[in-house]
Parts: structure tokens; sequence; C-alpha cells
């Protein structure tokens, strides 16, 4: 279990090889996740923390913390 947390830890360190490297998911979670992704296209970032979805607005700088369907619509 450690060496799952500490590769999840670093996964930052992938960001320009094209690797997706994400932590496991309920599916319930999971499609919120793609929803986001979805939403967000290419204006925002969209990434998990302990099975926590979060999204950051490029421009204004903000991050908005996903919990359910209506926390998306509201992007």
């Amino acid at each position: 279990m450690y060496y799952k947390q500490l590769a999840y830890d670093n996964k930052r360190l992938l960001k320009s090889s094209g690797m997706v490297f994400r932590e496991d998911l309920t599916q319930y979670k999971l499609k919120l996740l793609k929803d986001a992704i979805t939403k967000m296209g290419r204006n925002g970032r969209v990434w998990t923390t302990n099975g926590t979805i979060f999204c950051k607005y490029d421009g204004e700088g903000r991050t908005v913390k996903i919990e359910k369907p209506s926390d998306i619509a509201k992007l």
C-alpha cells in the first residue's frame, strides 16, 4: 500500500510523458470525474486526491470540489 501511495503522490513527474495515472474510484465518482473532464475540456484541470474530485479554472484560478452532478453543471 505504501508504494501505491508513493507512486500516486509523485505522478506529477509524468506530466509531460502523455501517461495518465489515476487512483481507483467508485463507479459513481468515476462517472463524475469523466463528466467533469468532458465539461472542462481544455479550459481547466481536473484531478482526484484521496477519492475527492477537484476542478481548477485556468482563468479564474479557483478550485472547485466536485461531489455531485449539480457541481459539474455549475462549471
